[in-house]
């Protein structure tokens, strides 16, 4: 009789997880499966690990993306075969095309069962398409094939998540059963050729990202460009670190040309040292005449406001470290891959101190005038969706996390939210700009910032993602969730389509009678419903201080919120319409 060979399943993924936790992978997102089995031991078992297991795989796959959006760094999901694979795929696409590094251990069947009909098998190799940064599909565990296989396959993963463009990877891991050595066999030791990777913490192989630095001669270029700009601009897209917001605070600053930042920024502070232009969105309303530029320079990510990319000038340029086009307009001029900080540095050290005055323009003293009025109209004591977005952002605490959903609340909060407290870190799932995970995303950015995060969203968002409301009870990091509540999709009311009565309501509107006080209760979660602004901020306030997590639901109208929507614009437009550019 021919020996059997020792089950080296579980010898992989130890490799595995003890490779992805000395690359500073720590967080593990596991959810319940049987042919992962060997990955979720090895994971539990490892005492540098954390793990968090979840019910379903795209609650686990957002909650990750939300993690990496905070600390920079992927975390690992953990899934079994067949169709948890395919649950990942929504996230998958946010973390790809929002740049966001994840890390997929998608287990899988042995390949003599592929393509014959075996259960919960599918064609996981692939399924993500062109979104992965990276691939492989891992052979069985097999004593012919060097174990050092394992380390180096994973140290490139890690690579090539976090390398520019940043994004996700997936390593398919195929298993024979029995999956993990039985209570009577003894699992195989350590090979000799890694006793010395063993004795130390560091990877097998480590990778060293290069740095992102201009070239001297592009600084140059855009020094040259700015300096003989009449109407510069400053363009702030959403900026991922402390660093980067740094830096281009200080160029703004350096610069003192007008700055049009987007709620991701970080740059809407309170506290700002350069010329802040926040409702720059009612100034490029195309139905008016909007401010001429003749050089705009638009440093980090995508941008909320639709109009801002269309904006002419006779050079556009884009400064983004990663490589890929971000021009639906087609009008840059000079596209600039190179790290934000490390450009601003540079651009700083290259052109002489308030080269313009940002107040000579109009657009500051317009901005204000908008400030004013928005205050007048909004901060008063009727619950609208606007004054939501403005209520919070000026109690939120300082240095606390704000996720914005999509549709709406983002919208409203880059609209009329003049300035946050310091340090509020904002952000939002804008790479695919889709309502799905918005509440993991949210958790899971709470969890690696390690503060409370408000999330604020939509009622068919929330309902898109009700089961991420088991991850807040407990959570040391709470969530509170604001939830505007206008039973059914309320941008659909601003968009031409709602002029279709016969059939707008029915398949656009897509109203619903749902509140979610005894939803927030089968999770052990708090619930509350103000009925006027004053009370909505006391609320929140008092939530803030007791820090816990709390599910705050406001009562809304769709038609009442877009007539209030429309009314706004035409008022602004007023204003701007008496502006000298």
């Amino acid at each position: 009789m021919t020996p059997r060979a020792p089950n080296l399943n579980l010898l992989w993924s130890t490799l595995l997880i003890d490779e992805l936790v000395r690359n500073g992978i720590s967080l593990f997102c596991i959810s319940p499966g049987s042919r992962s089995t060997p990955l979720t031991v090895a994971a539990a078992r490892n005492a540098n690990a954390r793990t968090r297991v979840f019910f379903d795989e795209r609650s686990a796959a957002f909650f990750a993306l939300g993690h990496a959006r905070a600390t920079g760094t992927p975390a690992a999901l953990i899934c079994t075969s067949g169709t948890a694979v395919a649950n990942y795929l929504p996230a998958v696409i946010e973390s790809a095309q929002d740049f966001v590094p994840m890390i997929l251990l998608t287990a899988d069947r042995p390949p003599e069962l592929r393509d014959t009909g075996a259960n919960q098998t599918i064609e996981q190799t692939g399924i993500f398409g062109a979104y992965l940064r990276w691939s492989v599909d891992m052979p069985c565990p097999d004593a012919a094939i060097p174990p050092a296989f394992v380390l180096t396959t994973v140290d490139q993963a890690v690579h090539r998540a976090l390398s520019q463009p940043p994004g996700p990877v997936q390593i398919n891991c195929m298993f024979r059963e029995p999956l993990i050595p039985g209570p009577d066999e003894a699992p195989p030791g350590l090979p000799d050729s890694l006793q010395e990777w063993h004795s130390h913490r560091q990877p097998w192989t480590q990778y060293s990202i290069p740095e992102l630095t201009p070239a001297p001669a592009v600084i140059a270029r855009v020094g040259e460009k700015l300096a003989a700009a009449k109407k510069p601009l400053l363009v702030a897209g959403r900026l991922d670190t402390a660093e980067e917001r740094q830096a281009v605070t200080r160029l703004a600053g350096h610069l003192n040309v007008p700055v049009f930042a987007d709620i991701t920024s970080g740059l809407r502070s309170e506290t700002a040292s350069f010329p802040l232009i926040s409702h720059y969105n009612h100034m490029l309303n195309p139905a008016g005449a909007p401010p001429e530029f003749d050089c705009i320079l638009h440093l980090g990510g995508r941008v909320v406001c639709k109009h801002l990319p269309l904006l002419p000038a006779k050079e556009k340029i884009l400064v983004a470290p990663h490589p890929r086009r971000m021009d639906p307009a087609h009008n840059i001029t000079l596209r600039v891959q190179a790290g934000i900080a490390s450009f601003c540095h540079a651009l700083e050290h290259t052109i002489p101190a308030a080269g313009h005055s940002g107040a000579g323009t109009g657009l500051p003293a317009c901005d204000a005038e908008l400030q004013r009025h928005f205050s007048a109209a909004l901060d008063r004591g009727t619950l609208t969706e606007p004054a939501v977005a403005r209520c919070i952002a000026r109690t939120i605490l300082p240095g606390n996390g704000l996720y914005l959903g999509n549709s709406m609340p983002v919208r409203d909060f880059d609209m009329f939210v003049t300035a946050l407290p310091e340090g509020v870190q904002t952000t939002a799932n804008r790479g695919a700009s889709g309502i799905d995970g918005t509440l993991a995303s949210a958790a899971g950015f709470a969890d690696g910032l390690a503060q409370p995060v408000t999330l604020v969203t939509g009622d068919l968002a929330l309902l898109h993602d009700l089961n991420s409301l088991s991850l807040l009870p407990g959570n040391p990091n709470p969530v509170i969730v604001v939830v505007i509540n206008n039973h059914g999709g309320g941008i659909f009311s601003l968009l031409p389509v709602s002029q279709q009565t016969d059939i707008f309501d029915e398949f656009f509107g897509t109203p619903h009678s749902f509140t979610f006080e005894h939803a927030a209760a089968q999770f052990g979660l708090g619930w509350q419903q103000p009925k006027g602004l004053d009370e909505l901020q006391n609320m929140y306030a008092a939530a803030l201080k007791q820090g816990r997590s709390l599910l705050i639901e406001i009562s809304g109208d769709r038609q009442e919120n877009a007539a209030l929507h429309r009314a706004l614009e035409r008022s602004a437009r007023t204003i701007i319409e008496k502006t000298a550019w």
